[in-house]
């Protein structure tokens, strides 16, 4: 008898929890579900939906077995009309006064089965439906979400696009330049964006997915960035020590400059492109690397012809002058130009 004044009180609390969610203006319905678009009001509705399945549960499995012990109400008030019968009675044998007792102690235990029958099937009716609105709100959660969803799937796609199209391009530059090809897969440079290309395109992923965070992404992409930046500096640092060891070599092996020795210009032909040519001491010539090699250029009668600082020779009126390349001290043959 604890045991069912325990589950009864546990079920009405349920049923008063609801019955304030619906006076409070909560989601109690399908339709309501279906409607909302409010997250936090959708997920109150589950948690107070959700506590009140539990006790619906206990209860439903007591009425099922208060149902087997039950008594039906004919019979109950075929026993009460006959305890009441024995308790008018003026006078009672020793048999009737045990019976008497025997039915004033059922009565007090006497359970409906009709009562328990209707109790039950009502449990089990507002158990299914708010076991039904759970699953409905369940789903309005997915449709809530789904834009979301669509949006990252959208994105990710698009962004598989972009990067299988930089890399289409990347591989058609690789196949055309040969060169590019072996520096890219040789050096450690190219080794390098490779690898940082592939963590980069993870990353943005990871992040599209939310599989990373934007702290743990604004770490990692510092990080990279870090990495990157010193690297470009030690790379240039580097490429200029290169540089000025090459210029310092170049400049000590030049022996000599070498230019076309003669020239001839008139009205026809007015032009002329010399080129000078860097020589070792042996007479070898020289392989300007890193384009250090930029002489200067000089006529010594302008009013016959002049020269530019690439070398091209222009006349400007008849009579000769003498051009000569002149780099790091050192001064090549002259160039006699005739101009008729």
């Amino acid at each position: 008898m604890k045991r069912t004044a325990l589950s009864v009180v546990l079920c009405v609390c349920g049923l008063a929890h609801v019955a304030f969610a619906q006076a409070n203006g909560s989601i109690t319905t399908c339709p309501q579900v279906q409607a909302s678009k409010d997250f936090d009001a959708l997920a109150e509705a589950m948690s107070s939906t959700t506590s009140v399945i539990p006790p619906l549960e206990q209860r439903l499995q007591e009425l099922i077995k208060q149902r087997t012990i039950a008594t039906s109400d004919a019979e109950i008030k075929q026993k009460t009309e006959r305890m009441h019968k024995l308790q008018e009675q003026a006078s009672r044998n020793p048999q009737e006064n045990q019976e008497l007792a025997d039915l004033q102690s059922a009565s007090q235990r006497f359970i409906s089965k009709e009562a328990t029958e209707k109790e039950l099937t009502e449990t089990q009716n507002e158990l299914n439906e708010k076991k039904a609105l759970v699953v409905c709100i369940r789903h309005r959660f997915s449709k809530i979400t789904t834009p979301e969803q669509d949006f990252k799937t959208w994105m990710s796609l698009t962004f598989a696009l972009l990067i299988f199209a930089v890399i289409a391009g990347f591989y058609v530059v690789l196949f055309r330049d040969k060169d590019a090809a072996r520096t890219i897969f040789v050096s450690p440079e190219g080794i390098q964006f490779l690898t940082l290309f592939s963590i980069i395109i993870a990353i943005i992923l990871f992040g599209i997915s939310d599989i990373l965070e934007g702290k743990e992404l604004a770490a990692i992409l510092g990080g990279l960035s870090g990495y990157i930046l010193g690297k470009f500096s030690g790379a240039i640092g580097t490429r200029k020590e290169q540089t000025e060891a090459t210029v310092t070599t170049f400049q000590d092996q030049l022996g000599s400059i070498a230019i076309q020795p003669t020239a001839t210009l008139d009205s026809n032909n007015n032009t002329k492109q010399l080129t000078a040519i860097p020589n070792d001491s042996a007479g070898n010539q020289l392989k300007d690397k890193t384009g250090v090699f930029k002489p200067t250029w000089k006529s010594d009668n302008t009013s016959a012809a002049t020269v530019s600082s690439s070398g091209l020779i222009t006349r400007v009126g008849v009579g000769t002058c003498n051009v000569t390349a002149s780099f790091n001290s050192i001064t090549s043959n002259s160039c006699v130009v005739t101009c008729q």
